[in-house]
């Protein structure tokens, strides 16, 4: 990772610690060993909202398209993309959203395309 990049990716985790992640929109390739996710792999400090993910995420454990692990909220956001390889398509997207509920909530996901 390059300079810009470790800026990004301190403006989120910063972000997402506030409770303030929200409106955010990524392309990219994720991949992780225990949990990974196009927005977040592991959110266990706050909300998600607003967000939409359209790239590749890969997790031997815990994967989705838009959170791995979620301990809050997950809302108001759109899934696409693919999961372990898994194209989301509209009819499988909101179970591959988020990887492993743990004692958090999603509303309102829906299935989005770039």
């Amino acid at each position: 990772m390059n300079k810009s990049h470790h800026l990004l990716m301190d403006d989120l985790v910063t972000r997402l610690r506030r409770g303030q992640l929200s409106r955010r929109e990524f392309l990219a390739r994720s991949s992780a060993l225990l949990a990974a996710g196009g927005i977040i792999g592991r959110n266990d400090v706050g909300a998600v909202s607003g967000c939409r993910n359209f790239g590749a995420v890969a997790c031997a454990l815990h994967a989705g398209a838009l959170v791995g692990w979620n301990k809050h909220s997950v809302e108001d956001s759109a899934a696409g993309g693919s999961v372990n390889g898994t194209a989301l398509t509209g009819t499988n997207y909101a179970e591959l959203a988020v990887g492993f509920q743990d004692g958090g909530s999603s509303s309102g996901i829906t299935f989005g395309e770039k």
